[in-house]
């Protein structure tokens, strides 16, 4: 990454899609923030990247965060109070949640 660390991005897999198609993940590692990924959401299936697409993020500082059991029990306890929402939708609001300075980017 380069410049200062301004805060944190939690990437859903819809957010990181999006920027796959539009060409544009070799951008995403030179933003000032540390950039985060769920675990659930970075083995997820629906999320196809090539090796090269996931060695681009790594390199770039994209980290992979194992959920608390606190940060799981906020997930669950959301999508009973929103269950229009995806299982990884709520992972990634709860993950954020315990992050200092962190924003959700998600797409769609």
């Amino acid at each position: 990454m380069t410049g200062d660390v301004k805060g944190e991005i939690v990437h859903d897999a819809s957010c990181l899609i999006d920027l796959s198609k539009g060409k544009l993940l070799r951008f995403v590692p030179k933003l000032p923030f540390r950039l985060i990924v769920p675990f659930p959401i970075r083995h997820s299936e629906v999320l196809d990247f090539t090796d090269r697409e996931w060695r681009l993020l790594d390199e770039g500082g994209l980290e992979t965060l194992d959920l608390s059991p606190e940060q799981v029990e906020e997930a669950l306890n959301i999508r009973q109070m929103q269950p229009k929402l995806s299982a990884n939708d709520c992972l990634c609001l709860a993950l954020v949640r315990y992050q200092e300075n962190a924003i959700l980017l998600t797409g769609g």
